[in-house]
This record gives structure tokens, C-alpha cells and sequence, in this order.
């Protein structure tokens, strides 16, 4: 698996979000995949701001997490 971001809340919700969609892009691109369409990039914003309010709580800052995207299916032919 892929992933865009591993690190601590408390890192997370400080990292920049560009930064954070630039580490994402990265991450799918590291999986063979080389497009990327706005609404993919508007989604992870809207994403990263959810998960950015959601774990604003101070118990969350010491968890380790690894948001991110899935290796894209494999499409096996006969």
C-alpha cells in the first residue's frame, strides 16, 4: 500500500495542505498511476479538512496514523 502522509496527529493537522496533496499525488503515482483529475485532488481536500476537524481533540494528538490511497485494483485477464 501506498500512502500519502504517517505521522502523528499533532503533525498532520500542522502540515500544509498543498504539501499534503503533493505527498498524496506522490503516493498514487508511486503505484503506476500517472493521472489525476481535479476531482480527486477537490476530494482529498475536502478529506484532509474533515479528518483535520475530526481529530482536533487532544486525545487524538498521540496517535500515529497513515491516511493515504489503496494500490489500484488488478484486473486480471483470462
Amino acid at each position: 500500500m501506498s500512502h500519502g502522509f504517517a505521522g502523528h496527529v499533532a503533525e498532520f493537522r500542522c502540515a500544509q495542505e498543498d504539501a499534503l496533496i503533493g505527498r498524496l499525488i506522490d503516493g498514487v503515482a508511486a503505484t503506476g498511476v500517472d493521472g489525476h483529475r481535479n476531482a480527486q485532488i477537490a476530494a482529498w481536500r475536502e478529506q484532509i479538512r474533515i479528518l483535520r476537524h475530526q481529530l482536533a481533540g487532544a486525545p487524538f494528538q498521540a496517535w500515529f496514523i497513515v491516511p493515504g490511497v489503496r494500490d489500484p485494483p488488478t484486473i486480471s485477464t483470462p
